[in-house]
């Protein structure tokens, strides 16, 4: 959905992103609703957990939710802190022993929780990093990746997807805050989300508007780049017309089976005249996506 009036603000920086978002979390005053793929209690996550201890401590409305096989969970006492403090702890689709923080639906494998999204009281983020000393520090050592942070009307947006998620991991519903309300001189923000489980790629669709609405080029960001048909057939299509598309995946990655099969559908693109850069340092994890005039 659409809404006017917002300001994006894109952080590259895990350093800066980290920083920022534990100093929000700390003066928080009503909610601090953190879910992502990744979470792991080292000592970027300690720092954070601590940070929305205190938060619930003073009466925020604390939800951490991260996906099982993403954060391989082995040792939930390192979560025991936050749920003393009254913050409570959601994992998306998990195995026992863990079934208490959340409930098993679907595949496994399949249905996983990618998204990262975190709301401190009016403010949001939304991206690819994940909470991990992996993405922090200078490279080569750390991933490259984006954050968008959002004020105004679009931050309830996004809070819907935080909920939405919320209710498929534990089965329950949390009312939706009214506001924030638009900003002067703001700009429009499309909240998309994709949920393969339920059918929704809004994501995808909104990737295939950007290349049918582009006019000249369009650059793309790709970690994991494996095309099917709702990007494939818009970004042949595209190049078909002209545009010229830049494509930027990885070529060091943590996950050799994506970026081979990736390789296997290069042939089609490049013949259509699409140009692809494989990225060696620091790692790819961004997926982005410009097209303009």
């Amino acid at each position: 959905m659409e809404t006017l009036g917002n300001r994006a603000t894109l952080f590259d920086d895990g350093d800066e992103l980290y920083r920022e978002t534990l100093t929000r979390i700390r003066s928080a005053q009503r909610r601090v609703w953190v879910e992502t793929f990744l979470f792991t209690p080292d000592e970027t996550g300690r720092s954070i957990l601590e940070a929305m201890s205190d938060a619930a401590r003073r009466g925020c409305d604390v939800i951490l939710q991260f996906d099982q096989l993403g954060s391989h969970v082995t040792n939930l006492g390192a979560y025991r802190g936050l749920e003393d403090a009254g913050g409570r702890v959601a994992i998306f689709n998990p195995l026992p022993p863990w079934r208490r923080f959340g409930r098993r639906f679907g595949s496994w494998f399949r249905n996983r929780n990618h998204r990262k999204i975190v709301v401190i009281d009016e403010v949001g983020y939304c991206g690819g990093h994940n909470f991990s000393q992996s993405y922090l520090g200078p490279p080569p050592q750390k991933y490259y990746d984006m954050t968008a942070r959002l004020e105004g009307p679009a931050v309830r947006e996004l809070a819907r997807l935080f909920l939405d998620s919320f209710e498929q991991a534990t089965g329950e519903t949390r009312p939706l805050f009214g506001g924030p309300d638009p900003l002067e001189g703001g700009v429009p923000v499309r909240v998309a989300g994709l949920d393969a489980l339920r059918g929704d790629r809004g994501v995808m669709q909104e990737y295939a508007r950007l290349l049918d609405e582009a006019r000249e080029r369009a650059l793309l960001l790709m970690a994991y780049f494996v095309p099917d048909g709702p990007l494939l057939e818009p970004l042949l299509a595209a190049a078909r017309r002209g545009i010229e598309i830049d494509l930027r995946t990885t070529g060091a990655t943590d996950f050799p089976p994506v970026r081979w099969a990736g390789q296997h559908r290069y042939q089609p693109l490049l013949d259509a005249g699409i140009r692809i850069h494989e990225l060696q340092e620091p790692m790819l994890h961004a997926k982005a996506m410009g097209a303009g005039p």
